[in-house]
């Protein structure tokens, strides 16, 4: 069964990091041609959260939740194995990452298997 993750925690800054597998990759806040790959799949699954880290205040008045994580619900394998691909390519071009952008999920899938086989 595939799982994606989606953690996103309050410390410092926000900080973003994706869970594929045993693979992962933090999204810093700049986000490079491959990150925007990335978050345009992730932008296609469907979530559910979780809160964790939760605490009161003395007074009652103020409750925190210092990290979301959200789970893909049935992830297509597909999905799954271009993010796996995408967390080990190095490095996308400009150009390339505007064109995988532009095409549907299935067609960045393919391209990015047949990309990690290359590579």
């Amino acid at each position: 069964m595939s799982r994606v993750e989606l953690e996103i925690s309050s410390e410092l800054y926000l900080c973003f990091c994706i869970t594929v597998g045993r693979d992962s990759r933090f999204l810093p806040k700049r986000l490079t041609n491959k990150d925007k790959v990335i978050l345009r799949l992730l932008d296609n699954l469907k979530w559910k959260a979780k809160f964790s880290d939760e605490s009161f205040c003395d007074n009652d008045c103020c409750f925190t939740k210092r990290s979301i994580t959200f789970e893909a619900v049935d992830p297509d394998e597909d999905v799954v194995k271009a993010l796996r691909a995408l967390i080990s390519i190095r490095g996308l071009r400009r150009e390339e990452a505007k064109r995988l952008r532009r095409l549907p999920p299935k067609d960045v899938c393919k391209e990015l298997a047949l990309k990690l086989l290359i590579s």
